[in-house]
Order: structure tokens, then C-alpha cells, then sequence
């Protein structure tokens, strides 16, 4: 075949070939006797696609770079040495720190850090860092100084720009606040914000800082006031507790635009323990009962004993609570206790090593019956305080409700018993409750929550002439949120604002079939033409107290989700009020998470580190 044919000849790539030389390569097909080509390639010679020449090949490609090498040398290849197995010191080279897996295993190690509370110096623990060392040995753990002073602060200003963006898009914020003193005896205080976005309650703890010198009204509002403008944030209600510094401290704020909610849980822990003082015969039950408690802790005999009868005789192997005198809740568990292992106990002091003498602080027939009673009492207050305290749903709406519910229970009856103990308790506690919720902004701002919570505005919780104040109260704001609205659709609501999302469609099918059940008219729009303002607050507020009752595992703020287009108006003041916390909880639950760091062990943590750490722990995982 001629030099000109061979030229003009197609070469066939070879399939399968790995060797990077193949790109310079390839082969003829084989021929018949009539030069006509077949579907076979002909691999007696491998062809260069540069000169066309003819390359033995022999099953590997030895010949065909020693060709590219000799004839080729200046075009561009690359060898196929390159494609061997990684050397041994590939394998021992270390991660740079921006590789992307180094930085993910720092940030791992930052994160368990103030996830689980644990002190900067962990880095350095021999122990962790073995454990490093055998799940990547090509890793190299920061040190100590850059976890304190570049790893954690970039993580701590990334969350917090997060946290302050999602305050800026909120229509309304609420605080709660507390103070409280390590066991190193430094002073913080805490600030917690919650708001309202998509329907979503969202909870965020903006600060723990240190409050040097005493604790002053004056000093209170000049710590709070220094958070707000810092965060940039006009709270509508700062929730406390019921100390007389942080309430003069908050009625310092403009009270037409920041309101101040006592603390219910504080506020019930205080009307209990004014029932619980109020009869003597209760103190002493209660002295006897702490006596109990405390033989049993003070001997190791007696509370094997204790085990080994609850294990023998069926009983669950619980131990005896001491009460605290700071919470009452510890009261009732005390009591409850005892009067769950009143069998075992008895057993164990009937028991031959114990001695007789003891028998002497075992709670009679008598102090039993009391017992019971306080109980009956108390545990009515104990489920009141637990579902006030939770933070993924409106907890304010609840209060009034709960009040009336309370009072119920603490009524004074025939059966009551011979005895004036549980009258007297029950007496203290209403009157102790009735006082401290006479405050007729309060009482307002209550109402209108509970009424704006579609769980609750079917509740008789009002006479008739609080009722009638709470909705003229309720039908000016709805007038004032009208008026703002028709303003802001004139220039234009601006982009960053979490304003209520549209009508969503849901896949709860209980959620579906509670809708499907309104009349046609509950979702036609309420006309506005020729309507003052007032009527339309009007018509809206009726149409919305007249909703059915909530059944069911829907939720007041899935409810408020679907019919925020029904009730627009109403649905701006639902986000405002509904968001504001019952409690001062949230930032009172700080001091047990701190409580993990700032001990006598760490006593030289910086309280601005402290405020940082407890910062990403309750916060980073929110805005990830």
C-alpha cells in the first residue's frame, strides 16, 4: 500500500486502553484479499497518528513511547507514570488547614465545644487529641490560642450577623431577661429575644454579659438599654420576674411602646409558696417530711434498705427528692414521692437494723391524708407551670385562661375537711394571684393576647365588662394596623420584612378536613368599600370570634397561617402580640447551660468569652 493510501487510511481508536500514549495511537482494520476493510482491528502494528508510521505492538506499549520519545519529542504528552500508584509519602503528607476537609474537621471540633459546653483547653487533652490522630492522621489540630482567638470568634460574629438579620426582618420583637451570679461569684446578665417569622416562633439569646456593681433599677436599665441599641431593637414587652429593681428598671422604657409582663411561672411560684405559708399545719408536715428525706441521705444503710424493699415488693425504684426551698415545684415532688414509696418506706423501718428509735419521723395516718390533699392542690399549679413554660408555642395567650381554670380549683368547698389547712391554702394562693394581675395595662395586654389565640377565644375567662373593654381595645389597633397597611401599600412594603406568608396548602389531613368544614362565606373577603375603619375592625373581629373552636392537632399558628388573607388586619396584631413569651424562662434556662462553664474549675474564663460560648451553643444550630 502506498505512503499516500496510508495517509488518507482511518485510524481506529483501541477500546479499553488506559495508557495516556493511546492518544498519540491507534490501528488499522484488517483487510480481505480485495483490500476491502472489515470490522476487525488489525493489531500487528500500532499507527501513529502523527507520521502514519507503523509501530510493532506487542501487547504493551514499550515500542510506542520510545517512538513518541524518538520522533515526538516536542509535542505534548504526558507519561503514563503519572497514573501509578500513589508513593508511600503521599499517603504521610499532612492536610493544608484550607483544605476542605481539615477545615470541616476544625469546625466539627469547634462545634463540640459549645455544644456540649466543653473548656478551649479540651484541644490540648492528650487523650482528644489521640482520637484526632486515629480517625485522620494527615489532620493537624489548631491550637489552643487559635480556637480562642480566631476559630471561635469567626464562628461567633458569622452566627451572629445570621441571628441580627433575622431580627431585622421581624415585625416585632419581645425580651426577657435575668440576672443571675456564678459560682465564682460573678454577676451576668442575660437577654432573649423572641419573634415571629412565617408563622414560626423563633428564639434567640442575645447576650450574657457580665453586671458589675449592684443591681440597681439604674444600673438594670442602663445594661438593657446598652443591648437594644446594640441589636438595634425597640422590644415591644420585656418579660422578668417580679423583683422590684427590674420592674422599676423596665417602667423606665416609653410604656406606650415597651410594655413589662411579670413572669407567670415566678408569679406562680410566689402565690404557692404564700398558700404553703400560710398554714402552720402545712409547715410542720412539710419540716417532717424533709426529716424523712434527710435520713435517708445521710445513711447509706437505710437507703439500701430502701432499694431493696422497692425491688422486692414491686415498687419503682425511685429515690427520695429533697425540696429546695426556691422552688416549690421541688415541694411537690417531695410530697409525691413520699407518698409513692410510703409501703417501702415503712418496710425498711420495720427492718431489725434500723433503729427503733427512728420509727419516730415516719408521717402518720393523719399527715398522710394532708398530704394527699396539698397535692390535690398543687398539681393543678404544677400543669399550669408546664405548659406556660414552653417556647415553640404562644405561651402568653394562655395566662388568662389559666388564671380562670386555677381559680376553679382553688374554690373553697364543703369537703374540703374539718380541718382550715386547705382552705387557708387554697385562700392564699387565689388572693396572692388576684393581686398581682389587677394591673389594668397588664390585664389588657393579656386579654387581647388570649382573644387573638383561636385556642382561647371561645374561653369565658372575662366578665362581660373586661370583655367588651379588651375588643374596643383590640378594635382601635385593628383601625391603626388598617390605616398603616392602605399607607405602606401606597409606597411599596419593603423587600426584607417577614410579613405573613400566602395561604400554603398543607398535607395534614386533619389540618384539610378542619377547613373544609368553614361555610363559603368564612373565606369571601370582607368588603371595604364605603366602610370606615372602625366598621371594618368591627366585621373583622365578629367574623373572627365567631370561628369554630380548634379541634384537633392543629396549632393557633397553623391556624393563623391558613387565614391570615381572611383576617389580614387581625393577623398583623396575631404576629405582635402572640410572639411575646409568658415566661422569662428562656433566660432563666441559660444559667444551667452556663452553669457548665462558668464554675470554680474554669474560674478564669473571660466573661466576654462566656457570652460568646453560651452564644453559638444556644444559637448556631438555629440559623445553620
Amino acid at each position: 500500500m502506498s505512503q499516500q493510501s496510508q495517509e488518507t487510511q482511518t485510524i481506529f481508536d483501541f477500546p479499553g486502553a488506559k495508557s495516556s500514549v493511546w492518544s498519540h495511537f491507534g490501528f488499522y482494520k484488517k483487510t480481505t484479499d480485495g483490500d476491502r476493510p472489515t470490522d476487525e482491528l488489525d493489531k500487528t502494528y500500532a499507527i501513529c497518528r502523527q507520521c502514519h508510521s507503523k509501530v510493532k505492538y506487542i501487547g504493551n506499549t514499550t515500542n510506542l513511547q520510545s517512538h513518541i520519545s524518538k520522533h515526538h519529542f516536542t509535542y505534548p504528552y504526558k507519561s503514563h507514570t503519572t497514573h501509578t500508584q500513589p508513593k508511600l509519602v503521599d499517603f504521610m503528607k499532612k492536610l493544608p488547614n484550607n483544605s476542605p476537609k481539615a477545615m470541616a474537621l476544625t469546625k466539627a471540633v469547634a462545634v463540640h465545644l459549645f455544644s456540649d459546653m466543653r473548656p478551649i483547653s479540651t484541644v490540648e487533652s492528650s487523650s482528644f487529641r489521640e482520637i484526632l490522630r486515629e480517625a485522620e492522621p494527615k489532620y493537624t489540630l489548631p491550637s489552643r490560642t487559635s480556637f480562642r482567638e480566631s476559630i471561635l470568634p469567626k464562628m461567633y460574629d458569622d452566627t451572629r450577623a445570621k441571628v441580627k438579620k433575622e431580627i431585622t426582618k421581624a415585625m416585632d420583637v419581645s425580651v426577657t431577661t435575668d440576672c443571675w451570679t456564678s459560682n465564682v461569684t460573678q454577676s451576668y446578665m442575660t437577654v432573649t429575644a423572641h419573634l415571629m417569622c412565617n408563622w414560626q416562633l423563633q428564639n434567640f439569646v442575645l447576650q450574657t454579659r457580665e453586671l458589675p456593681g449592684s443591681h440597681t433599677s439604674e444600673n438594670l436599665y442602663d445594661a438593657l438599654m446598652e443591648s437594644f441599641n446594640e441589636w438595634g431593637i425597640n422590644p415591644i414587652c420585656i418579660v422578668s420576674d417580679n423583683a422590684s429593681n427590674i420592674v422599676k428598671a423596665v417602667s423606665k422604657f416609653d410604656q406606650t411602646s415597651t410594655h413589662h409582663l411579670p413572669c407567670f411561672a415566678h408569679t406562680l411560684n410566689l402565690a404557692v409558696k404564700a398558700g404553703i405559708a400560710a398554714n402552720r399545719q402545712l409547715t410542720v408536715l412539710l419540716t417532717r417530711c424533709r426529716q424523712l428525706v434527710g435520713f435517708f441521705k445521710k445513711s447509706a444503710l437505710a437507703t439500701n434498705m430502701l432499694h431493696t424493699k422497692q425491688h422486692r415488693m414491686g415498687y419503682p425504684e425511685h429515690k427520695l427528692i429533697q425540696d429546695v426551698d426556691t422552688r416549690w415545684n421541688s415541694t411537690y415532688e417531695m410530697l409525691e414521692r413520699i407518698l409513692e414509696q410510703t409501703v417501702p418506706i415503712h418496710a425498711t423501718f420495720t427492718d431489725p437494723s434500723i433503729k427503733k428509735d427512728a420509727r419516730s419521723i415516719l408521717l402518720d395516718t393523719s399527715e398522710q391524708s394532708l398530704a394527699e390533699d396539698v397535692l390535690s392542690i398543687l398539681k393543678h399549679m404544677k400543669a399550669a407551670t408546664q405548659i406556660v413554660c414552653h417556647e415553640s408555642i404562644p405561651s402568653i395567650s394562655m395566662i388568662l385562661p389559666i388564671i380562670y381554670k386555677l381559680s376553679y380549683h382553688l374554690k373553697i368547698e364543703e369537703n374540703d375537711g374539718a380541718s382550715t389547712c386547705i382552705q387557708d391554702i387554697k385562700r392564699a394562693i387565689q388572693e396572692n394571684l388576684n393581686r398581682r394581675y389587677q394591673n389594668a395595662d397588664i390585664r389588657r395586654m393579656l386579654a387581647t393576647s388570649s382573644i387573638l389565640d383561636p385556642r382561647y377565644n371561645h374561653i369565658n375567662y372575662l366578665d362581660e365588662s373586661e370583655y367588651k373593654a379588651a375588643v374596643e381595645n383590640l378594635t382601635l389597633e385593628v383601625m391603626g394596623v388598617y390605616d398603616t397597611q392602605a399607607e405602606v401599600k401606597t409606597a411599596g412594603e419593603p423587600d426584607n420584612v417577614c410579613s405573613p406568608t400566602k395561604k400554603s396548602k398543607t398535607s395534614s389531613s386533619a389540618i384539610d378536613a378542619f377547613f373544609s368544614c368553614f361555610n363559603e362565606d368564612a373565606n369571601e373577603d370582607i368588603p371595604v368599600a364605603n366602610k370606615s375603619a372602625r366598621e371594618i375592625a368591627t366585621e373583622e373581629i365578629r367574623k373572627f370570634t365567631s370561628e369554630p373552636k380548634i379541634t384537633g392537632d392543629l396549632s393557633s399558628l397553623d391556624w393563623w397561617k391558613q387565614m391570615q388573607s381572611v383576617y389580614p388586619n387581625l393577623a398583623v396584631l396575631a404576629q405582635k402580640y402572640l410572639c411575646i413569651p409568658g415566661t422569662s424562662v428562656p433566660s432563666e434556662r441559660v444559667f444551667s447551660t452556663a452553669g457548665f462553664i462558668v464554675n470554680k474549675h474554669r474560674s478564669s474564663l473571660l466573661p466576654q468569652n462566656v457570652d460568646k460560648m453560651i452564644f453559638l451553643n444556644k444559637n448556631y444550630s438555629i440559623v445553620l
